[in-house]
């Protein structure tokens, strides 16, 4: 649990004597910001925000404008100016939710939208498919004895490479299906080798299909489709 120090300070602006001139005394360095109010709390100026200062005693002004250069400083009105100090630290804990070995770097396992829609295992070797994702590819693996480590493949980590909810192998290839998120009636599916991750020449398959916004199957897609709701199921 981490301890959180706030220090309010308040100083009201009550004569027509007053030149806007405030004092306030630190104990210790700290971050500090400051703002005019009325005697309701509302905020009519910032004063300055995330300003470092060492312990003592300091005088700041106030020229009598909101924030909108308007002057709002009159003998019958007042106004307090509050200075919020604080030495928040913080000491980064990993990711709620998330068991992955590392805390950062592409082995990460993570999603914009979904978790996992389908696994297929061949080996020690698991490969992955985890729906649409967003400018990330949607196709790992990882080894069955750490499985904390994502390991991408095929695609870059920051390629998008268009839904993909279904995966099967069969100990030689590893099948995916994809469909087009920015055309949705264009459905596919597409292979890779096992022994290297490569995309695969499919016999009979459509060749060159270039997705929306994603990578460009250049080694032929199998079952392709144009038409209305025509995802893979």
């Amino acid at each position: 649990m981490k301890r959180i120090v706030i220090i309010l300070l308040l100083f009201p602006f009550f004569s027509k004597s007053q030149t806007g001139a405030f004092t306030f005394t630190l104990a210790s360095s700290a971050r500090t910001s400051a703002g005019i109010y009325k005697k309701d709390s509302t905020l009519v100026r910032t004063l300055w925000a995330n300003k470092m200062y060492n312990s003592g005693t300091y005088t700041e002004y106030w020229d009598g404008k909101d924030d909108y250069g308007n002057s709002i400083k009159s003998p019958d009105a007042a106004y307090d100016v509050r200075v919020l100090s604080n030495n928040v630290k913080y000491t980064w804990d990993g990711i709620i939710g998330n068991s992955s070995a590392l805390q950062t770097t592409g082995s990460v396992h993570k999603n914009v939208y979904t978790s996992m829609t389908g696994m297929a295992i061949t080996g020690t070797t698991a490969y992955f498919c985890q729906g649409y994702s967003e400018a990330f590819p949607s196709i790992a693996k990882f080894n069955t004895s750490s499985p904390q480590a994502r390991i991408n493949i095929i695609f870059p980590a920051n390629t998008s490479t268009g839904n993909v909810d279904f995966i099967c192998t069969d100990g030689n290839y590893v099948y995916f299906t994809v469909f087009d998120t920015y055309s949705v009636n264009n459905t596919f599916a597409a292979a890779i080798k096992v022994s290297n991750d490569a995309l695969t020449t499919l016999p009979n398959g459509t060749p060159g299909y270039s997705a929306t916004h994603v990578r460009f199957y250049a080694n032929g897609t199998i079952d392709f489709m144009n038409a209305p709701r025509s995802q893979p199921t």
